[in-house]
């Protein structure tokens, strides 16, 4: 690519988990709703890869499809459905089905599982470049970058309605960290950071200046430039169970914990049972 620090701007030298410098293009996605009818992808939330196979972490109230939410969406058909948009290294891009959603049982998180992806050109199974993911707690002042696709512009181009979607790196301070959460809102540990979101960065990865995933952005707070965001380790316990662990001892229903003691996501640092 001509710029090899990737496409957003005010951005960490960002790399993937195997230390490849790549644009976090290919590694964070935009979430919404597919219409074939009308070939149209409205997103509505961000989402990071932590599988090369297509996991990926977001908000749990991504995928809390409530009435009123659904009413912004009355241009699409009965048709449409969850997918992601999925940009690949050589500058092409596709839609991607979303299969399931794994919601944490408490917090604001949530896994999504992609359908399988085979190479336009080879048909060999496409891995996703991913990026490392940080179990640990970051200090009140880090300075931070949060990246994610907010306030998607609908036009019509003569024809049919297109999206513009418009990747956003806005740069940010942690400000605080609440261990215990912060009543119902918030039962989950959570920071607050100081910084701009807009409407669709929930899911969207923060990210320290080394370029470790640590959180994910969860609600902003509209009196305020500052949002919310839940550690990433967090999605420990989030039972994955349209997962199947081969290998010698096969497991069904497995935990993001399982499969990162198995090495199939790749945590800076393990995490185990009661925390970092």
């Amino acid at each position: 690519m001509e710029d090899e620090k990737g496409f957003f701007d005010d951005r960490v030298d960002f790399r993937s988990a195997d230390g490849v410098r790549c644009s976090p293009m290919e590694i964070i996605v935009p979430i919404g709703f597919y219409d074939p009818d009308i070939d149209l992808f409205h997103p509505f939330g961000t989402g990071i890869f932590i599988s090369s196979r297509g996991l990926f972490c977001t908000a749990k109230h991504v995928f809390e499809f409530e009435p009123e939410f659904l009413a912004q969406f009355d241009h699409l058909s009965l048709n449409a459905y969850p997918a992601i948009y999925q940009y690949y290294p050589d500058h092409t891009a596709n839609v991607r089905p979303i299969a399931a959603a794994h919601v944490h049982e408490q917090y604001d998180l949530a896994v999504g599982v992609c359908e399988p992806f085979k190479n336009f050109k080879d048909g060999s199974i496409f891995h996703n470049a991913l990026q490392a993911l940080s179990s640990e707690v970051v200090e009140i002042g880090t300075d931070v970058h949060q990246y994610s696709y907010p306030n998607p512009i609908l036009h019509h181009d003569g024809q049919k309605l297109e999206t513009v979607m418009i990747p956003l790196s806005t740069k940010g301070r942690v400000i605080d960290w609440l261990p215990n959460g912060m009543g119902s809102l918030f039962p989950s540990p959570v920071y607050v950071i100081e910084g701009y979101i807009g409407a669709g960065s929930s899911g969207g990865p923060v990210l320290d200046g080394s370029g470790r995933a640590f959180a994910v952005c969860s609600r902003g707070c509209e009196a305020g430039n500052y949002y919310h965001a839940i550690p990433i380790k967090e999605i420990a316990d989030i039972v994955v169970s349209s997962v199947e662990l081969g290998g010698p001892n096969p497991m069904k229903n497995p935990t993001i914990r399982d499969m990162s003691q198995r090495k199939l996501i790749s945590f800076v640092k393990m995490v185990f049972s009661g925390g970092a």
